[in-house]
């Protein structure tokens, strides 16, 4: 942004009354505007390549929706920066920097990343940090305008110079203030503890920086530039988040089979026996036991306990949180998650050896949490999980993060899921996706001859629902659930 700025000044011969280093280079001849040029195609294309990066390793790919759109938001960033002087119409010449800085350094860039690290945009509570960046960015750009004021009045227009000087200093002192007030008040609506108040301590730095631009004539502003660069770069950095806070300790386990999700198999290889089958364990049996048991012993002292759990039927579910129904862990805790439902499982015979039922009966509150899919990775389904998990977390104080706005959970027992099952076996062709609303009377799917393609089955809506689960995989046998569904949200 700032290597094309100067790059259009110089294209358009406007360079008098300024004293930046490139400036001076250009006009010098010590810089030719070829090599700029080539600065600013070296500076696009890093731009391109570390945010074409950034997106791969949040999605996992550069080739899906979510991808595409940040692609857009980008090439509109790249523009943006460098129509500001560049080109036949600049909106920098147009008095619309302002606007663009707010947009792009604040909302976008804001918004943006919030949405690279979770894969949602969140709540309109985000707005209020998006404003704070936005209004710093065009107070950085304020003082430089004000510094120009006199040389720009020739060759440009900027909200500083209509504003005139004293106009520009109140005009600057509104936009701290504003990034004060909607930081603040993003604070009071989100944080739970004093450390996230860190960003008071520059406080100092601002009040000292807009005394100087109040004193002084807005020709002898240009200190104050970089001194507001680093006031609010500190304002920023000085936000804690995500830290885990004292006493408490938070143990994570990648996999506790490893050896066969190496392999593609869900079940211990060697003999095809579920692990989770096999709580509490026992040190002198099988593998499986021993396994569990050598797990359950570090796991068992714990408050809590959060497990990602893989579902035994292939399919696509809306991501949610379940407990049993033991009596032990709360359903309002559940809640705290943040996803749309708590399911309250029935406790069956077979699930008394679960490391969920366990968990429980050594009085650790635990809850298994369902992503999207079981047997490949879904970037946006898995970025709700941990974000998920960083709600939970911080509902409970253990880690420095702030919550921009929470899901109010439905609570709904499992004997309250329609079960819609199939009579015949064939060719399963949904008409649903997971989490697609459903009226009753409805056609949800149908169940094809595998060597003629006549519709053998056609299955329908019992009543006004929700798709909370759909089968995914193409064949399917006779009786079996192919799709569950749930209460609106």
């Amino acid at each position: 942004s700032n290597v094309s700025n100067e790059l259009g000044d110089f294209l358009r011969g406007n360079l008098s009354g300024h004293e930046r280093s490139a400036a001076l280079a250009l006009k010098s001849g010590e810089l030719t505007a070829g090599g700029l040029k080539m600065l600013v195609r070296i500076m696009v294309a890093l731009s391109i390549a570390s945010g074409l990066a950034m997106i791969y390793f949040s999605f996992g790919t550069i080739f899906s929706l979510d991808a595409f759109v940040l692609m857009i938001f980008g090439y509109m960033s790249i523009r943006a920066a460098m129509r500001y002087t560049l080109g036949s119409n600049p909106y920098g010449y147009r008095g619309l920097g302002d606007v663009y800085v707010f947009v792009f350094f604040g909302l976008v860039a804001v918004m943006g990343s919030y949405f690279v690290c979770t894969h949602t945009f969140g709540t309109a509570k985000l707005l209020l940090p998006a404003f704070s960046a936005g209004a710093l960015g065009v107070a950085v750009l304020n003082v430089n305008n004000m510094r120009d004021i006199e040389p720009d009045r020739a060759v440009r227009v900027t909200v500083a110079g209509k504003l005139g000087e004293r106009g520009a200093k109140i005009y600057h002192t509104v936009l701290i203030a504003v990034a004060w007030a909607a930081m603040i008040a993003y604070a009071m609506l989100c944080f739970y503890d004093p450390w996230h108040y860190l960003f008071v301590l520059s406080l100092p730095l601002f009040i000292w920086h807009l005394v100087g631009v109040w004193k002084n004539s807005s020709a002898e502003l240009d200190m104050y530039l970089p001194e507001l660069v680093f006031s609010a770069l500190l304002f920023c950095l000085l936000e804690e988040e995500g830290r885990i806070t004292d006493g408490h300790n938070i143990l994570i386990l990648p996999s506790v089979n490893p050896y066969s999700m190496n392999i593609q198999k869900r079940f211990w290889s060697t003999d095809n026996t579920d692990i989770n089958r096999m709580f509490p364990g026992y040190d002198l049996g099988e593998t499986t036991q021993r396994i569990a048991d050598g797990v359950f012993r570090e796991i068992s002292e714990y408050q809590f306990g959060i497990q990602f759990t893989s579902f035994y039927m292939p399919g696509d579910f809306v991501p949610h949180v379940r407990l049993m129904d033991e009596g032990f862990s709360n359903p309002e805790t559940a809640k705290q998650f943040g996803l749309p439902y708590v399911i309250i499982r029935k406790v069956r015979p077979y699930d008394t050896a679960t490391l969920n039922y366990n968990w429980q009966v050594w009085e650790t509150q635990a809850f298994s949490l369902y992503t999207s899919t079981t047997s490949r990775i879904d970037p946006n389904s898995a970025g709700q999980a941990v974000l998920a998990v960083m709600n939970f977390l911080s509902a409970q104080g253990m880690i420095k993060y702030s919550i921009p706005g929470r899901l109010h959970s439905k609570v709904v027992h499992d004997e309250e899921i329609f079960l819609i099952k199939t009579a015949k076996s064939g060719i399963f062709e949904p008409m649903v996706k997971a989490g697609e609303e459903v009226e009753a009377g409805q056609p949800l799917a149908n169940i094809l001859d595998p060597y003629e393609g006549d519709i053998l089955e056609t299955l329908y809506a019992p009543a006004n629902r929700v798709a909370f689960f759909v089968h995914n995989e193409p064949l399917t046998y006779a009786n079996t659930a192919l799709i569950k569904l749930i209460e609106k949200y």
